[in-house]
């Protein structure tokens, strides 16, 4: 899907059947962006979404090369805060 399509056009394509992964842009937010960056992109991708069970919170993409480890932190913390873990 990549990220030029949000979860939340692809959830509304779908009606919402299919399970989605995504959607943090991985080089310009995880690898280039701040811990703020990150957290601002994985609330706006949840807020976003009117139901979030059949969705796994990743990159878009895979993992790139020379992410800062306090930007995994970020990312990891603020998607167990808004899934209530």
């Amino acid at each position: 899907m990549g990220i030029d399509v949000t979860l939340k056009e692809l959830q509304t394509w779908t009606e919402g059947k299919v399970t989605l992964l995504g959607n943090v842009p991985p080089r310009d937010v995880l690898a280039a962006g701040t811990a703020a960056d990150v957290e601002n992109a994985v609330e706006q991708q949840f807020r976003s979404l009117r139901d979030t069970r059949r969705v796994l919170f990743s990159s878009g993409g895979g993992m790139p090369p020379g992410v800062p480890s306090a930007n995994i932190q970020a990312f990891l913390s603020k998607v167990s805060a808004l899934c209530g873990r």
